[in-house]
């Protein structure tokens, strides 16, 4: 285990920097997937996407492929997605439906509760000699909910998700409650890959709307009203930032009006249920854009239509982006095409947002990288750092836009899991 203790001096509390280091040091990048990937509690799928027995799905904790698999009693099972006879990857799909599955090297097979059931021959090589009580599927030591979203953990000794998310809990409430029959995720995964440190898009999420009416301003105008000049984005007085602790960040804009028809009325449809569910002043938040991270890696984008993402490591100097998009409620097809449109057109691979900022984060990532003297000097994240407020019916500490309280917040949390102290 890394037990470097240079780690957490790679952010400056006093001064608000963080060191180039963090996004494209190794031994940093190795050590993250050890003391902050194998330690936290990492979102690893949606109830809906597992609504039957045997369902499952195959996803990532960090660099780790794991399947996520519906058990007979109802509950969910996450297993390292690794045989223990070789290593061999058993479930090469994305997702389906199975009772058991077989690893296709050597016949090992393996059911629902990750229990090893069957070897080829194995009365004659293998009885009397292997137990296989002591063979099964590598478990993840927890898994929990809440409102749907399925997180697991590696180490048995993580406090519980409630505390974890603390008030967080409040915002995803805002987000994830407001109609009796939740979030529906639709088939499929969009994932795209981009040459930058995993830490420039979960920062991004968690409070970074200052670069908005800059790098967006020749694409704004398309979806919002137009850009704003000299860096101040979004002037409305609803706009805030929230520091929500344990590293988590959000941030709220008001929305104009929805354009398309049927998605207003639905929209307005599910406002009203709402309006019961939700406290008033969590109802502020609905309507509006608002987009936020749960630390380490899991960031929700509600730009009139729900999105989760997963910020996956896949190096140094390189993430891969996983992004789900959800029904509300209960629309229509109609409904369901178009705001899959308008976020294929904004927030996905090909979206006029979206590859603006990997843009973005790839230029800072060869930048950083370019050599020893860029790499001495520390990345300021000090904007707004003595203005933030608190509301007595609104967790968290806020800030007003632009501020970086959400994602220097971000960078404590990972200061105090780098160096061992949570």
């Amino acid at each position: 285990m890394h037990t470097d203790q240079h780690f957490p001096g790679l952010v400056d509390l006093r001064e608000r920097t963080v060191s180039p280091l963090v996004y494209v040091d190794r031994d940093v990048y190795q050590a993250e997937q050890e003391l902050i990937f194998a330690k936290s509690w990492l979102y690893v799928g949606h109830e809906s996407q597992l609504p039957n027995d045997a369902d499952f799905i195959v996803t990532s904790m960090g660099e780790v492929s794991v399947m996520v698999w519906r058990r007979a009693d109802g509950g969910i099972g996450v297993y390292l997605n690794s045989c223990p006879h070789r290593g061999m990857r058993i479930c090469r799909e994305e997702s389906g439906r199975a009772k058991a599955v077989v690893c296709p090297y050597h016949g090992w097979s393996f059911d629902q509760k990750g229990a090893l059931r069957g070897i080829p021959n194995f009365d004659d090589t293998y009885a009397g000699v292997l137990d296989k009580s002591r063979w099964g599927l590598i478990p993840v030591a927890r898994v929990e909910t809440y409102r749907g979203l399925i997180f697991a953990c590696f180490d048995p000794d993580v406090v519980p998700l409630a505390d974890y998310l603390g008030h967080a809990k409040w915002y995803l409430d805002a987000a994830l409650n407001r109609s009796a029959k939740g979030l529906r995720a639709l088939p499929g995964v969009l994932r795209w890959q981009v040459e930058a440190n995993w830490k420039f898009g979960a920062e991004n999420a968690a409070g970074d709307n200052a670069h908005a009416s800059i790098a967006h301003a020749s694409v704004l105008p398309m979806f919002n009203e137009p850009a704003k000049p000299g860096g101040k984005p979004f002037d409305d007085p609803f706009n805030h930032e929230v520091k929500m602790g344990n590293g988590h960040g959000w941030i709220a804009l008001k929305q104009p009006p929805e354009r398309h028809p049927a998605v207003a009325a639905h929209v307005e449809k599910v406002r009203e249920e709402a309006a019961a569910l939700l406290t008033p002043k969590q109802l502020e938040q609905y309507g509006n854009f608002y987009v936020g991270t749960i630390f380490p890696n899991l960031s929700l984008f509600f730009a009139g239509t729900p999105t989760l993402r997963v910020w996956q490591p896949r190096g140094v100097n390189r993430m891969e982006v996983w992004s789900w998009t959800f029904a509300e409620g209960d629309p229509s097809a109609e409904v369901i095409e178009a705001q899959r449109q308008s976020m294929t057109t904004s927030f996905s691979a090909s979206g006029l947002v979206e590859q603006e900022d990997g843009l973005m984060w790839s230029s800072c990532q060869r930048e950083l990288e370019s050599g020893v003297v860029r790499r001495r000097h520390p990345l300021n994240y000090a904007q707004g750092a003595n203005k933030g407020y608190t509301e007595p019916d609104r967790p968290g500490l806020l800030g007003k836009n632009p501020t970086e309280i959400g994602i220097f917040g971000f960078y404590e949390r990972w200061r105090a899991d780098m160096g061992g102290v949570r």
